[in-house]
């Protein structure tokens, strides 16, 4: 990862009884989201004041554009930057403006926090006779190091004013560097570069093999193999980081909350309506659970592979020690729907949440269950304490995020905006987590909750589930079978 987090230039934006199979789908599904073609962040010169180191994007370049084979600055020899009748506006990069020796400049940004991006400019070559001479355009991953070809263009042809357009996704890093060149020219004929823009986003769209609203996702073990849950019983599978989704067939059409996948990628657990329980313990097939409840089921947590925890309707908790082969019902003390359940280090100490500002807490492996004061009546969806038992995150309704650095003595209450707050992921630590929102946000915080910063997604879907392998690399799945990726 770059010194550059993403969280601190999110600060500098401008800004059943009837069993049914699901059969595999063919059709990929890619909804289309017209917000998905405004960048989150730009690197830019329109070449205006004339110069090497204009920057008019939303972030800074990391070099001025720099000069090889000449150093005569931006106002003499074979590249200059200077109004220019075939300029699409004055002044602008202006190579092979005189004959001379092969020349080039190039400029870098760091690219590496972002999933897409898009190199675009406007050009236009004049030809002044005979023509001889190439321009062309090349890419470096890796600061100058090895240089790879975009697009070339002969002198001795005129264009008139053209706009081009090249995903450079592949070359994204903290050193990505671009690089204007000309070479054997023998007139003025040249080529001009103008309105250049980096485009990049952090998050981008994945097609995906259903419309039905995703719920819930997670990637076990790795960035490549993952999982997707949502309605009529949707559950799809990676094995290369959301390149490809596939639909697998599972014993239900009922509504999938929460999935759980708790030391592998092949050994997993799906809850949802109407006591739905499923595990499957090869990542491929998926068998219908028998339980002591008919209630919806709405969150599951392993902490390992034999003992589990779900909670549900009614004030439901179930438990399991032997792998989901059987399932006990532990009392509650509740009526409340609860919606989110974690137990972090070991099957002792653990926490649920629900409805009406409702947290309990259990220290004997869920034999009991104490209500804590959450000072807030809003109802609570998610919970997550990522690392230990004392400091925990639980999102709910109108915004609400709770935070606790005493196990669950006290808990502290913030406002952000007033849109649902769904699922919640802190990878690695209790310093940097997600949130995904109702509306199409994802809200990010590198402090431990005491600053959030929104990072745009290009939609405005509900997003329910949301997961991170590390600090960077992320998916958030939403309505209507959306995936976004980030981090790539």
């Amino acid at each position: 990862m770059s010194s550059r987090s993403r969280f601190a230039s999110a600060a500098r934006r401008t800004a059943s009884s009837t069993v049914a199979l699901l059969v595999l789908a063919t059709a990929l599904v890619l909804p289309t989201i017209p917000a998905a073609a405004v960048p989150d962040e730009t690197f830019a010169d329109d070449f205006s004041p004339a110069g090497f180191w204009s920057s008019d994007g939303t972030l800074a370049w990391d070099t001025l554009w720099i000069e090889s084979g000449e150093s005569d600055g931006f106002d003499a020899g074979t590249i200059q930057v200077r109004d220019e009748p075939h300029c699409a506006t004055d002044p602008c990069l202006n190579l092979g403006r005189a004959a001379g020796p092969d020349a080039s400049v190039e400029r870098e940004a760091d690219l590496s926090e972002f999933a897409a991006a898009t190199l675009t400019f406007d050009y236009a070559v004049h030809s002044h006779g005979a023509g001889a001479g190439t321009a062309s355009l090349t890419i470096s991953p890796n600061g100058g190091g090895d240089w790879y070809p975009l697009d070339s263009w002969v002198l001795g042809t005129d264009t008139g004013l053209q706009a081009a357009s090249y995903d450079i996704t592949d070359y994204m890093s903290a050193s990505t560097r671009i690089r204007f060149s000309v070479s054997t020219n023998v007139d003025d004929s040249h080529l001009n570069i103008d309105n250049l823009a980096i485009e990049a986003n952090y998050w981008v769209i994945q097609a995906t093999p259903t419309a039905e609203h995703l719920r819930a996702v997670q990637f076990p073990i790795d960035d490549q193999v993952g999982y997707a849950a949502g309605n009529n019983g949707a559950l799809l599978k990676t094995i290369n980081g959301g390149e490809d989704w596939i639909l697998q067939a599972t014993p239900t059409t009922e509504m999938l909350r929460a999935i759980d996948f708790p030391v592998n990628a092949v050994t997993g657990y799906a809850v949802g309506a109407q006591d739905t329980l499923m595990k499957t313990s090869n990542g491929v097939d998926w068998v219908q659970q028998s339980t002591p409840t008919s209630v919806t089921l709405r969150d599951v947590d392993f902490v390992d592979i034999l003992t589990g925890y779900v909670v549900g309707n009614a004030g439901t908790i179930l438990k399991t020690t032997d792998g989901g082969n059987t399932w006990n019902q532990l009392p509650s003390g509740t009526s409340e729907e609860l919606r989110g359940v974690s137990f972090p280090v070991n099957g002792q100490t653990g926490y649920a949440v629900g409805t009406n500002g409702t947290i309990l807490k259990t220290t004997d492996s869920g034999q009991s269950w104490v209500p804590q004061i959450s000072g807030t009546s809003e109802n609570l969806n998610a919970v997550q304490f990522p690392v230990d038992t004392s400091n925990g995150y639980v999102t709910g309704n109108s915004g609400t995020l709770l935070r606790t650095t005493d196990a669950g003595s006290s808990w502290g209450v913030t406002t952000l905006g007033t849109a649902r707050l769904r699922a919640l992921h802190f990878p690695q630590d209790a310093q940097h987590g997600h949130v995904a929102a109702h509306g199409g946000d994802v809200l990010a915080t590198d402090s431990s909750g005491s600053a959030w910063n929104v990072e745009p997604v290009p939609t405005t879907e509900d997003l329910m589930g949301i997961w991170f392998t590390d600090l960077t690399r992320g998916w958030v799945v939403g309505r209507n079978g959306l995936i976004y990726a980030t981090g790539a």
